[in-house]
């Protein structure tokens, strides 16, 4: 169909298209209206987290829009071949595999009406006795083991009233299915068998090990399907255009302000290159850890911008388990422990490394920032999968995010600054001082 210049652009947004998409190409035009039309869709759910998104078909439409916002927001502004994306395909698959699973009659009533109290597990078993929260005023223990003993009566029928195993399941990902056995791999591979490739390599790279597995073509391969579901899926949502327009309005508006940010991105990532091109013997490995903990730290900058809180923590994990990682290169350590004990080894070293000793609560007592970032690593443990579970109701995104972007912000500097001074030691100063322009160019991100 042949648009004039002067007509309403077809993407929603009320502006001419002159003035609008013109300039887009196809693909631009057509990631800008899925996104718009995910995005009416989106937020609706946002007022309701306390209360209501415990039913399984919001929790799963929620953790797929959240994701697929993500996603988009990250292949427009060129920042997605990175395990933040990987981490939003992979929990895309995740809930879509749920959501087949269920429509198949893998999932009964029973099952469904425990998604409901799940939650409760959860947040149960990352939260209770944690007593700098209780002492900071942050979370309430006697409302969280009331919580906590009204999901047990309904779970416990089901694993023969054993606490035992009852605890067991609660560090599950899918408490629900009251079968710890099961795996979001083996649903994956029984309900949506032909992505099971893409998504074993999807969960690879989400971890620091496999940062030499990344591959953009790869990534556009995966990206290319889950855009087509995802255009099936909310491409032809029945909404009204003046629920579209706002929305269109929003994402137009983000990208303009985020047009700042996007050259930043292009100039480390030109620094980076040159890193790159230098002899191996300047710490190749280094070099890539480093990239992809800056090219996470732009993406939850962009995820901040365009109001995708739960996502910052869904990602938390992925980022803190590559910051470790590239302390623990650093001090030349040849162990491959768990991701959680890397991350609980470093953390403490991390943060006095950015100075970082006490988180302010609000109240008259601060939290230990060690113990702080502890728990938020175990907290987006739990929401960083395709679970439908994104939200903990003990800690709000809008107080989180901030915490999680500053810390990033002061590692990913720190982490420059630690490799300047390396190769400047061993006499290294090309390398030493392109360490030093990325730390100049992350500071700019402050502002």
């Amino acid at each position: 169909m042949d648009i004039g210049r002067n007509d309403p652009c077809p993407c929603g947004s009320g502006k001419k298209y002159r003035y609008c998409c013109e300039q887009k190409t196809d693909s631009e035009v057509r990631l800008v209206q899925l996104y718009s039309r995910i995005k009416a869709r989106h937020k609706p759910y946002l007022f309701l987290l306390d209360e209501t998104l415990t039913l399984f078909d919001q929790a799963m439409d929620f953790s797929i829009a959240s994701n697929a916002l993500s996603l988009i927001k990250s292949i427009l502004f060129l920042n997605d071949a990175s395990a933040t994306s990987a981490l939003c395909l992979r929990n895309v698959m995740e809930s879509r595999a749920l959501i087949a699973m269920r429509d198949a009659g893998g999932i009964d009533r029973d099952k469904l009406e425990l998604f409901n109290y799940q939650p409760a597990l959860i947040e149960y078993d990352v939260y209770y006795g944690d007593k700098s929260l209780v002492a900071t005023g942050c979370l309430d223990n006697e409302q969280l083991e009331k919580n906590y003993k009204q999901a047990a009566r309904k779970f416990l029928p089901f694993v023969g009233n054993d606490y035992g195993k009852l605890e067991k399941l609660s560090r599950t990902y899918l408490p629900f299915l009251c079968d710890k056995s099961v795996t979001f791999q083996k649903i994956i591979k029984q309900y949506l068998g032909e992505q099971s490739a893409a998504y074993n390599y999807l969960t690879r790279i989400v971890h620091p090990k496999s940062i030499k597995e990344i591959s953009k073509e790869r990534l556009d391969e995966i990206q290319t399907e889950t855009l087509n579901y995802l255009t099936a899926r909310y491409g032809n949502f029945p909404i009204e255009q003046n629920d579209i327009a706002p929305a269109a309005q929003d994402v137009e508006t983000h990208i303009r302000e985020a047009d700042e940010l996007e050259q930043l991105q292009d100039k480390f990532q030109n620094i980076v290159n040159e890193l790159r091109g230098l002899p191996q013997s300047s710490m190749s490995e280094s070099v890539d850890i480093f990239n992809e903990i800056a090219l996470a730290l732009f993406d939850i900058h962009f995820d901040h911008a365009v109001g995708l809180g739960e996502i910052v923590l869904s990602k938390f994990r992925v980022i803190a388990e590559y910051i470790a990682e590239s302390y623990k290169v650093l001090d030349g350590s040849n162990e491959a422990p768990s991701y959680t004990k890397l991350v609980k080894d470093y953390f403490s070293e991390v943060l006095d490394g950015v100075g970082m000793r006490e988180v302010d609560t609000g109240n008259t007592i601060a939290y230990n920032a060690n113990d702080y970032f502890t728990l938020l690593y175990r907290v987006s443990s739990s929401v960083s999968h395709g679970n439908g579970y994104l939200w903990f109701r003990h800690l709000e995104a809008g107080r989180y995010q901030d915490d999680v972007i500053g810390f990033i912000d002061r590692a990913v500097k720190t982490l420059s600054i630690r490799l300047r001074d390396i190769f400047n030691k061993h006499g290294d100063t090309r390398t030493a001082d392109l360490y030093d322009k990325a730390y100049i160019m992350l500071k700019v991100l402050d502002s």
